[in-house]
């Protein structure tokens, strides 16, 4: 597939970070460096390229390198944060595009940080939480506001992304232990 990249018109007044698309709502960026955001909406003939951005809601605590997705509802996931004015902070919060965040479950059981921990939203709306320190994962139940023990990986999820691919497994670049001979397995998410 080819393409190409168009500079926005009016670029972001700060460096960019996360970006989050929505079904719901215009993209929205994060700031690394505050706990702010801003939105991109569309010109009047529907262009991003000559869109504006308007400040967003703010999430409670600044961010770098976190664990975040939009649920199938829209609303956006955000959790941890390698470096955070909250340490490595393990709430997880929900907000909908445009309004405050709230608090979701505090933690998976026995989790005492998430960090740059990856994540990824699964075919039935969860959200599947990968562990920075051990092989563990959890799932995210946005229907219940609840975690569940999700099932071990063979590595910890540290610096990773998390992909997930048309035959509902997820894609992990693993980036502990290597070299080996198979740095990329698909993670089961059933079962």
């Amino acid at each position: 597939m080819a393409g190409t990249w168009t500079p926005l018109t009016n670029q972001p007044p700060f460096p960019a970070s996360t970006m989050l698309p929505s079904q719901t709502a215009p993209s929205s960026l994060r700031n690394p460096e505050e706990n702010a955001g801003l939105r991109l909406s569309p010109d009047q003939h529907g262009s991003y390229i000559h869109g504006a951005w308007s400040p967003q809601s703010s999430m409670a605590n600044t961010r770098l390198y976190y664990a975040s997705a939009v649920l199938d509802d829209g609303r956006v996931f955000v959790a941890g944060g390698e470096y955070s004015d909250a340490g490595g902070d393990t709430t997880g919060r929900t907000f909908q595009p445009g309004t405050r965040p709230v608090v979701t479950s505090s933690t998976p059981a026995g989790w005492n940080n998430i960090g740059d921990a990856p994540c990824t939203v699964l075919p039935d709306g969860r959200l599947l939480l990968g562990s920075i320190f051990d092989q563990r994962t959890a799932i995210y139940d946005p229907a219940t506001n609840a975690w569940t023990a999700g099932p071990n990986k063979d590595d910890p999820s540290s610096e990773e992304t998390w992909t997930l691919l048309p035959d509902e497994t997820v894609l992990s670049a693993e980036c502990s232990s290597i070299p080996k001979p198979k740095n990329m397995l698909p993670l089961p998410i059933s079962g």
